[in-house]
Protein backbone atom coordinates (compact mmCIF):
# COMPACT_ATOMS: atom_id res chain seq x y z
CA UNK A 1 0.00 0.00 0.00
CA UNK A 2 1.29 3.43 -0.93
CA UNK A 3 1.08 6.00 1.85
CA UNK A 4 -0.57 9.32 1.15
CA UNK A 5 1.39 12.48 1.82
CA UNK A 6 0.87 16.21 1.48
CA UNK A 7 3.19 19.19 1.81
CA UNK A 8 1.53 22.42 2.93
CA UNK A 9 3.33 25.71 2.47
CA UNK A 10 2.28 27.60 5.60
CA UNK A 11 4.52 30.65 5.09
CA UNK A 12 6.74 31.66 2.18
CA UNK A 13 9.26 34.51 2.47
CA UNK A 14 7.28 35.79 5.46
CA UNK A 15 8.63 38.61 7.61
CA UNK A 16 7.95 38.80 11.31
CA UNK A 17 9.33 39.95 14.62
CA UNK A 18 8.12 38.96 18.07
CA UNK A 19 5.45 36.23 18.27
CA UNK A 20 3.51 34.83 15.31
CA UNK A 21 0.95 32.00 14.94
CA UNK A 22 0.38 30.23 11.63
CA UNK A 23 -3.11 29.69 10.26
CA UNK A 24 -4.69 26.49 11.61
CA UNK A 25 -4.26 23.41 9.42
CA UNK A 26 -6.74 20.51 9.47
CA UNK A 27 -4.85 17.23 9.37
CA UNK A 28 -6.92 14.56 11.15
CA UNK A 29 -6.29 12.09 8.28
CA UNK A 30 -2.53 12.13 8.84
CA UNK A 31 -0.69 9.79 11.19
CA UNK A 32 2.47 11.89 11.35
CA UNK A 33 3.62 15.40 10.57
CA UNK A 34 6.94 17.20 10.23
CA UNK A 35 7.43 20.96 10.32
CA UNK A 36 10.34 22.49 8.42
CA UNK A 37 11.43 26.04 9.27
CA UNK A 38 13.97 27.57 6.86
CA UNK A 39 15.60 30.95 7.32
CA UNK A 40 15.59 32.85 4.02
CA UNK A 41 18.27 35.04 5.54
CA UNK A 42 19.91 33.65 8.71
CA UNK A 43 18.76 35.50 11.83
CA UNK A 44 21.36 36.69 14.35
CA UNK A 45 19.05 35.61 17.20
CA UNK A 46 17.57 32.19 18.07
CA UNK A 47 13.97 31.53 16.94
CA UNK A 48 11.66 29.24 18.98
CA UNK A 49 9.04 27.04 17.30
CA UNK A 50 6.24 25.46 19.37
CA UNK A 51 3.54 23.08 18.13
CA UNK A 52 -0.05 23.75 19.21
CA UNK A 53 -3.06 21.41 18.80
CA UNK A 54 -6.82 21.79 18.72
CA UNK A 55 -9.87 19.55 18.54
CA UNK A 56 -11.97 22.18 16.76
CA UNK A 57 -9.53 24.61 15.10
CA UNK A 58 -10.55 27.45 17.44
CA UNK A 59 -9.19 26.66 20.93
CA UNK A 60 -5.49 25.83 21.20
CA UNK A 61 -3.29 23.90 23.62
CA UNK A 62 0.47 23.31 23.68
CA UNK A 63 1.34 19.97 22.09
CA UNK A 64 4.57 19.60 24.05
CA UNK A 65 6.80 19.55 20.99
CA UNK A 66 9.13 22.48 20.44
CA UNK A 67 12.49 23.32 18.92
CA UNK A 68 14.87 26.24 18.60
CA UNK A 69 16.49 27.48 15.41
CA UNK A 70 19.96 28.52 16.64
CA UNK A 71 21.26 31.97 15.76
CA UNK A 72 22.65 31.98 12.22
CA UNK A 73 21.29 28.51 11.35
CA UNK A 74 19.64 27.75 8.00
CA UNK A 75 16.75 25.62 9.26
CA UNK A 76 15.27 23.03 11.60
CA UNK A 77 13.05 19.94 11.28
CA UNK A 78 10.41 19.21 13.94
CA UNK A 79 8.73 15.76 13.92
CA UNK A 80 5.17 15.73 15.35
CA UNK A 81 3.01 12.78 16.43
CA UNK A 82 -0.24 12.23 18.39
CA UNK A 83 -1.72 15.57 17.38
CA UNK A 84 -5.46 15.06 16.82
CA UNK A 85 -7.32 17.03 14.17
CA UNK A 86 -5.74 20.48 13.90
CA UNK A 87 -2.20 21.87 14.05
CA UNK A 88 -0.70 25.32 14.12
CA UNK A 89 2.77 26.59 14.91
CA UNK A 90 3.83 29.38 17.23
CA UNK A 91 7.03 31.17 16.32
CA UNK A 92 8.81 33.35 18.88
CA UNK A 93 11.61 35.60 17.71
CA UNK A 94 13.26 38.79 18.86
CA UNK A 95 11.02 41.86 19.03
CA UNK A 96 13.56 44.20 17.47
CA UNK A 97 14.86 42.04 14.62
CA UNK A 98 12.81 41.15 11.53
CA UNK A 99 13.15 37.53 10.48
CA UNK A 100 12.40 36.23 6.97
CA UNK A 101 11.49 32.55 6.73
CA UNK A 102 9.72 29.71 4.89
CA UNK A 103 7.59 27.23 6.84
CA UNK A 104 6.33 23.87 5.56
CA UNK A 105 4.15 21.18 7.12
CA UNK A 106 4.60 17.68 5.66
CA UNK A 107 1.81 15.23 6.49
CA UNK A 108 1.76 11.44 5.95
CA UNK A 109 -0.94 8.85 6.44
Amino acid sequence: MIRESHTAILERHADFSGTHHTEPYECAWAGEATAFLYAVVPCPDPIALEVEVSADGRRWLPHGTSAVLPAGAEGIRVPISHFGGWLRLRIDGPDATAFKYDLYLVLKQ
